[in-house]
């Protein structure tokens, strides 16, 4: 298509004479390297969704179990809603947020730590078959190894701030099988991430705010 523009704009110059057979050749040259460059720089399509970045919302075990949460930026209020299926219902778990940890390590610390007894309220004892201590502390899996919580983290918890840090909510094998990996299952989160613009917007009132306000009911002097 190019070499048919190119040729149709050489013969559109010869007809006007053999004279300006040379500025044919510039022009017709110039045009194919426009649409050359124009060709090059446009914006590929499936490079801009490329582009676009996803927060994970699940995770699969190794067991073919699955985690999932509603939302991978925790907005100020602090809520998520945090569900599981096809999990081990003989397997204690905590569910909780976590400082993300190298790659085959236990995630810790935790909001709550490993809380065996659930008084701080940060983590979620998910279990079936718990020793007699934990029956009011523990909440028991559904039908097929299944759970829904709708929880609420803070960002900052045992010298981590999850707003500086990465930070996953987490699922491991409670205290009673603390050593045992392969029951952990990660899903990076976020906290209350906002625009640059909202921040520049911010900053901008804030300064406006501190301004000294002039006093308009100020006695004159005569």
């Amino acid at each position: 298509m190019l070499f048919s523009i190119v040729l149709n704009r050489i013969t559109e110059q010869l007809q006007q004479g053999a004279h300006s057979f040379a500025r044919a050749i510039v022009c017709s040259l110039a045009l194919a390297l426009a649409l050359v460059l124009a060709l090059a720089l446009a914006p590929s399509s499936s490079t801009a969704v490329a582009a676009e970045t996803k927060p994970q919302l699940n995770a699969k075990g190794r067991y073919g179990q699955s985690l999932s949460v509603d939302r991978g930026n925790i907005g100020p209020d602090g809520k998520i809603t945090v569900s599981g299926k096809g999990f081990d219902t003989t397997v204690g778990l905590y569910l909780s947020l976590c400082k993300e940890p190298p790659k085959g390590r236990q995630p810790t610390p935790c909001g709550g730590g490993m809380d065996s007894t659930a008084a701080t309220g940060s983590a979620i004892w998910i279990a079936n078959n718990a020793p007699a201590y934990a029956a009011n502390l523990i909440r028991p899996f559904g039908e097929g190894g299944t759970f829904r919580f709708e929880l609420e983290f803070q960002p900052t918890f045992g010298g981590v701030d999850c707003r500086k840090e990465k930070c996953a909510i987490t699922i491991r094998a409670d205290h009673l099988r603390s050593g045992d990996r392969s029951h952990d299952i990660l899903i990076p989160v976020t906290f209350g991430q906002t625009p640059a613009g909202s921040q520049a917007g911010s900053k901008k009132r804030d300064q406006q705010n501190k301004k000294p306000q002039k006093n308009k009911g100020a006695n004159k002097s005569k």
